[in-house]
């Protein structure tokens, strides 16, 4: 969403800041560091450290992506709208 500030924190997580000032964790749980595929809750990170998000692939149901570094590992955090 246009506005929107995503990042990631020292605690294995990976949120979003909206322009009105709302916060969402969008992967993982505070303090629970790992390297499990999930959505949300259920993903586990170790030490996420950057981001990237793609652009729109030309696919009516990909609208980019949002990525995290973690470890040696880079995982797809969700859809960007």
């Amino acid at each position: 969403t246009s506005g929107t500030v995503y990042f990631v924190t020292t605690q294995g997580t990976v949120g979003s800041l909206s322009p009105s000032g709302q916060v969402t964790i969008l992967a993982g749980v505070a303090g629970q560091f790992g390297d499990q595929d999930g959505s949300g809750s259920n993903a586990r990170l170790r030490s996420p450290n950057a981001l990237a998000v793609d652009s729109i692939r030309g696919l009516t149901w990909v609208a980019g992506s949002l990525y995290a570094t973690a470890g040696n590992a880079v995982v797809r955090i969700a859809p960007v709208h």
